[in-house]
């Protein structure tokens, strides 16, 4: 029988990870119901998730976008507040947003005079960004000019083929370009002291969780 690796560091020593979340309310902010399981492994060397069952969304039929329940990360939030901080300390001024949402963010950076562009799949809130921002892509693909800085906000635990997509991103940075990822913190004191009931195993669409 084949042994699993580990995709990221490609450890042979994984250990199963099953979990069922019985929260009587679902965090504010995320899509899924409150009964939701896990079913994966994790990394005993590098400590990084991997779901069994990769469920891939169709991000472009507005599965966020239509979800009452559902709100983007706010520029307020410590992690993007310190983001933006440190974005806005550089002088470098073209910049790609990856996974825009409704593109507070983005709007925030263009407010500062930062020339910006964004990747939005969902179909609803790419309209709402045209309204605001000057180019809007549907996918990486399109993306053909070269970028400062590349960042994206809660996308890469989404990603399938995380190689390719780092690969893609890396490509359209200029030679000293910034590529900037923010995603679950797997080693984070939340999910170190009880992993089977942190909230980032739950969540639709997170096919892993890098370390």
């Amino acid at each position: 029988m084949k042994k699993k690796i580990c995709k990221f560091c490609k450890s042979v020593h994984l250990k199963k990870v099953s979990a069922k979340s019985c929260l009587s309310k679902v965090p504010e902010g995320l899509i899924r119901s409150n009964k939701e399981n896990f079913d994966g492994f994790q990394c005993l060397d590098c400590k990084s998730i991997i779901n069994k069952y990769q469920k891939i969304i169709d991000y472009q039929s507005g599965v966020y976008s239509t979800n009452k329940n559902y709100f983007r990360e706010k520029i307020g939030y410590d992690y993007t507040g310190n983001l933006l901080s440190y974005i806005c300390k550089n002088s470098h001024y073209n910049i790609l947003e990856i996974g825009a949402g409704e593109g507070a963010v983005a709007r925030f950076l263009k407010s500062k005079n930062f020339n910006i562009d964004v990747v939005e799949p969902d179909s609803n809130y790419k309209e709402k960004l045209k309204n605001s921002l000057d180019t809007v892509y549907s996918n990486l693909d399109l993306c053909k000019k070269k970028y400062d800085i590349i960042y994206s906000i809660g996308v890469l635990e989404h990603v399938h083929d995380m190689d390719k997509f780092i690969f893609e991103c890396k490509n359209l940075l200029k030679s000293d370009g910034l590529l900037i990822y923010q995603y679950p913190n797997i080693q984070s004191f939340s999910s170190r002291l009880c992993l089977k009931k942190w909230d980032m195993l739950f969540e639709s669409g997170h096919l892993s969780i890098p370390s």
